[in-house]
């Protein structure tokens, strides 16, 4: 029972909360239908009347509390009693509502809740009244209570909710200001409102400050039903109008604001409230300096600059920005990727520092507490970078020493240099590596632009022919911020020739020479022609015509460029030469015929003929037919001596190259065959691997032995076109066996017959060593035979220039006490004319032997050549009977044949000391024949030949006639006496000279003897062989005793 009834009060207390849940429900929607009534006439109320304050607050309180005592009537209170707070209904009172919803358990519900009251009062009846109670819970226990109060029934106030919500939402959404305006004034009640005008004023400037000085644009806008036709701006006393911009848009504008200005704006009677414009004071930059601080490599002074924005300086250079303001107190230097902020003190001055390495942009600003100046100034800084350095360079080489390298060169930087080095790298044969050296080049580093001047001596690498060399010039300039920075020259390189190259370029200006030889020889000839046959036009005629003149000028205008060519063939063949000697070696014999025949091409131009060329020259402006005639024939005897100069230099050059030919034949020969007894010995130790090596090694050496036989073919040629042709035996024989043992040799290698292939092959090689050995001794053989038969030769030509000599003083003497009707006159002239053709014969043989003989000097030549033109022209005043220039021509000549009988002395002299000199030097054969020659004569030898020398001046002496006559015969005495002291002189000095070598002096006695040496030669050559002169001889005597 208790159950039962206990659910009948649940479900009572279920209806009691739903039934005040319902109440808030209701009064939720009253609280807003009343809220929303109330403010929509309050709001329209005040937006219509523009209420005081009062009214205002009345209005505001007034809406606060109806607001407030609906919410906590209609809300709050059932609100509470939903959660059984403060009185809510009884049981009874609920199953009175409950009854009205249920009529069916109207009375069963009161009479179950009576019957409960009752059961609690009376004991007795206990049972009965609950079992009644448990009937009427049962009937009751299916009656859903909470549904007799129907939520739903709310719906019906939305009608009244819903259509004031929505005029509400539409006047703030259509027209906002009908809400919001009012609700503003009622909710600041306390301040006052007033009505608003038919328009308003509305500064459209979002900001209302500006800078001192500057003007400042009044933007306005006038809103409102009425719009004024003018505004006004009011400056204290003053009113200007405002700019009409568009309908309701006005501007003005104040010029040159210097301090904060006030003002109002005014249409008709209606005027807004004061505005001011706040003015700062602007921050100025009035002034700024530049100081550059320039790297002191450069040279440059330091720089400063007032008011430059753009400045251009070089790289490193430190700058110091000095800035002057006015109301300023920070400065902002804005960079690419910062901005600095430099404050100011009470100077208004700041400075700014700046390393300047590339180029440079930045802005500077001033600002104070009110304002950044927008206005900013532009900074450009142009980094002048260090520029690399420029170098050019020339390169020459020095025509007299081949290897000498020299450099001209033009250096240039900005500022200056660190070094100048030059770098060259000798690599050996086909190695590409090398070796780098270097060494520097003196420079002045200050100054930017300069020439240099340096030279370089490829001698001093000690090259081997197919070396290489490579060289160029490193220039580095003096930067300090970036470092030196260096450049290089073009990269030269020098290569020298290998054997094969050095031997084909000599063979090739060999030929050149030689061409050009003959080409000069056959042009001087032309010349000489052309001459004799201008002189012979020049006899028949009286005058020197203009024809002839001009052919004179043609003449020696061929004549220069003849001179030209010798020039060239001097200087093609001293380059020929070094060029052989830079990589080849000569024995001492070749090179010192080389040398003799450098002279000779020196010689082939003498200065006394250029200056004779040069005198004819300034002859050619006078049209004297004699002088003229004069220029002619010297001309005609130059040329001749030229022919006879050239024609002898060419016949040596040939000589010489043929004895190069088959020095270098034989050194090959002689390389060949070690190389051949090599690859013997090879062949011998060879393995199966190594023997296929040795095998093509030998073909190789039968080709080089097939091409030195076609060499010495060549040379063979060659020797056939010399005028008197070395007497050279015919090789082939022994060519042939060295063949054969090669190709022996081979064939034994490739049949596996290692041992014999050996034996041939050393065969083959003792075979070349004997052939380059009978080659040597060959040519030293016939240089001794021809050395002595020329030595023969030229004593000859000496005893006959003694008996011409002799011959010439009978003459002078008989012609000097002759008269001119003497029928014996007649006779003197054929003798000489014996004279002058005997001395032809002795020029034809000098010639000879010129061409054979170095020591054959070609101013013994000129010699010969001038005593028979003074000859000639003796025996022409002869004729004539002109006997006083007879005998002066006389005098000249005989004095002439004694001068050249001296010399060809002194050559004899030469070419004995050559003799001895290859047999000392173990060249030529034993047998050979050396007459007249005793080489290097000791002082023993010396003091006798000098005591034979006295007495024979003692005989001679005793046989002078008084007044110091000759006798007949006495002259070719004299020549050999003169000969002889020359000889003993010359062999003297040679001494002196070592010992100068070996002591560093000379004894006063050696130097004592050859001055008296040289006074008494000069006594016999001028005969004149006095007491003083005998008594020198003994002195000489007694001190080589001492010596």
């Amino acid at each position: 029972m208790t159950d039962n009834f206990s659910i009948i009060q649940h479900k009572l207390l279920r209806f009691i909360r739903r039934y005040y849940f319902n109440r808030v429900i209701r009064g939720v929607l009253y609280a807003i239908l009343i809220a929303v009534i109330a403010l929509l006439l309050v709001l329209l109320a005040e937006n219509s009347l523009w209420m005081g304050v009062l009214a205002r607050t009345v209005l505001f309180w007034g809406s606060v509390a109806l607001i407030s005592g609906v919410m906590v009537y209609f809300i709050i209170i059932p609100l509470l009693k939903v959660f059984q707070l403060g009185n809510t209904l009884s049981e009874r009172q609920a199953a009175i509502l409950i009854g009205k919803h249920f009529p069916e358990v109207d009375d069963v519900l009161l009479n179950t809740l009576e019957l409960k009251a009752l059961l609690n009062k009376d004991g007795e009846n206990h049972d009965l009244l609950q079992a009644s109670i448990v009937q009427k819970t049962e009937a009751l226990r299916p009656v859903p209570f909470h549904l007799a109060v129907n939520l739903r029934a709310n719906v019906k106030y939305l009608r009244y909710v819903i259509p004031a919500v929505i005029v509400f939402l539409l006047l703030i959404f259509l027209r906002p200001a009908l809400i919001t305006e009012p609700a503003n004034r009622i909710i600041h009640y306390n301040e006052a409102f007033e009505k608003p005008l038919p328009f308003h004023f509305e500064v459209l400037n979002e900001s209302m400050e500006t800078v001192q000085n500057s003007d400042f644009s009044l933007q306005v806008r006038v809103t409102g039903e009425l719009l004024p036709e003018v505004v006004h701006v009011v400056l204290g006393d003053q009113k200007y109008r405002l700019t009409n911009l568009s309908a309701g848009r006005y501007m003005y504008q104040f010029r040159n604001l210097s301090a904060n200005q006030d003002f109002k704006l005014q249409a008709g009677t209606i005027e807004s409230e004061k505005y001011t414009i706040l003015v700062y004071p602007s921050p100025v930059l009035t002034d700024f300096d530049i100081t550059a601080n320039v790297p002191d490599y450069t040279g440059l002074d330091d720089e400063v600059w007032s008011n430059l924005n753009d400045i251009s300086v070089p790289q490193g250079t430190s700058l110091k920005y000095k800035f002057y303001t006015r109301d300023c107190d920070r400065l902002y230097v804005v960079l690419k990727d910062t901005v600095i902020v430099k404050s100011l003190d009470a100077s208004n001055v700041v400075s700014f520092d700046r390393y300047i390495l590339r180029n440079t942009s930045f802005r500077v600003a001033t600002g104070n507490e009110y304002i950044i100046n927008p206005d900013t100034l532009d900074f450009n800084v142009k980094s002048i970078a260090d520029r690399y350095p420029e170098i050019r360079v020339s390169e020459s080489r020095d025509s007299l020493l081949g290897k000498r390298l020299f450099f001209d060169g033009n250096i240039r930087d900005d500022y200056g240099f660190s070094s100048l080095r030059f770098y060259y790298k000798h690599m050996v044969g086909d190695d590409t590596t090398g070796v780098t050296w270097s060494e520097s080049v003196n420079i002045a580093e200050k100054i930017p632009q300069q020439s240099f001047f340096h030279s370089f001596d490829l001698a001093t690498l000690m090259l081997m022919p197919g070396d290489k060399v490579s060289y160029f010039f490193e220039l580095c300039d003096n930067d300090a911020v970036s470092g030196a920075k260096c450049v290089k020259s073009s990269v030269y390189n020098y290569e020298a020739p290998t054997l094969e190259e050095i031997e084909l370029l000599a063979e090739e200006s060999e030929d050149e020479i030689i061409d050009k030889m003959d080409r000069a020889l056959d042009e001087s000839r032309d010349i000489r022609k052309e001459i004799e046959e201008l002189t012979r036009k020049m006899l028949e005629n009286q005058e020197v015509t203009w024809e002839e003149k001009d052919k004179v000028k043609d003449l020696l205008q061929r004549q220069e460029e003849l001179q030209n060519e010798m020039k060239n063939l001097m200087e093609e063949n001293r380059q020929m030469n070094m060029q052989e000697l830079e990589f080849k070696e000569f024995n001492p014999e070749l090179l010192e015929k080389q040398r003799q025949l450098e002279e000779l091409f020196e010689e082939l131009m003498s200065e006394e003929m250029k200056e004779m060329f040069e005198e004819m020259q300034k002859l050619m402006e006078e049209m004297d037919k004699s002088k003229m005639s004069e220029m002619l024939e010297e001309m005609e005897m130059s040329n001749e001596e030229l022919e006879e100069q050239l024609d002898r230099t060419l016949e040596m050059f040939k000589k010489l190259e043929v004895e190069k030919d088959l020095n270098e034949y034989s050194e090959k020969l002689e390389q060949l065959a070690d190389e051949q007894e090599k690859n013997a010995e090879n062949t011998e130790n060879a393995g199966d691997d190594n023997l296929k090596s040795a095998e093509e090694k030998q073909q190789e050496l039968n080709e080089q032995f097939d091409e030195l036989s076609e060499d010495l073919k060549e040379i063979m040629e060659k020797n056939e076109g010399l005028d008197q042709p070395f007497p050279i035996e015919d090789p082939s024989a022994d060519e042939e066996e060295v063949k054969s043992d090669q190709q022996q040799g081979l064939q034994q290698m490739q049949q596996g017959q290692k041992q014999k292939s050996s034996e041939s092959q050393k065969s083959a090689a003792n075979k070349m060593r004997q052939m380059a050995g009978d080659m040597m001794n060959m040519m030293a053989g016939m240089q001794m035979q021809q050395l002595a038969e020329d030595m023969d030769a030229l004593r000859q030509l000496l005893e006959n220039l003694v008996k011409l000599s002799f011959m010439q003083e009978e003459v002078i003497n008989d012609l000097s006490v002759m008269r001119r009707s003497d029928p014996a006159y007649t006779d003197l002239i054929r003798t000489q004319n014996t004279i002058r053709t005997d001395l032809e014969m002795v020029k034809d043989s000098l010639v000879a032997l010129g061409k054979r003989q170095m020591a054959i000097k070609p101013f013994i030549t000129e010699k010969i050549n001038d005593l028979n033109h003074h000859v000639g022209e003796t025996l022409d005043f002869l004729t004539e009977y002109r006997i006083s220039n007879a005998l002066k021509g006389q005098q000249y000549s005989m004095t002439t044949i004694n001068d050249l009988a001296l010399l060809l002395a002194e050559a004899m002299e030469q070419m004995q000391n050559q003799m001895q000199s290859m047999q000392s030097g173990g060249q030529g054969n034993s047998s050979c024949p050396s007459p007249g020659g005793e080489g290097q004569m000791d002082i023993g030898n010396m003091r006798q030949l000098q005591e034979q020398l006295s007495k024979q001046l003692e005989e001679l002496k005793k046989g002078m006639k008084p007044g110091g006559e000759m006798q007949g015969g006495m002259s070719e005495k004299l020549a050999r006496a003169a000969a002889q002291q020359s000889a003993i002189r010359r062999q003297m000095q040679k001494l002196a000279e070592e010992m100068m070598e070996e002591n560093g002096q000379v004894s006063g006695n050696m130097r004592q003897m050859i001055n008296e040496m040289e006074q008494n030669e000069t006594d016999i050559v001028n005969k004149r062989i006095t007491q003083a002169t005998i008594n020198r001889q003994k002195d000489i005597v007694t001190r080589l005793l001492q010596s």
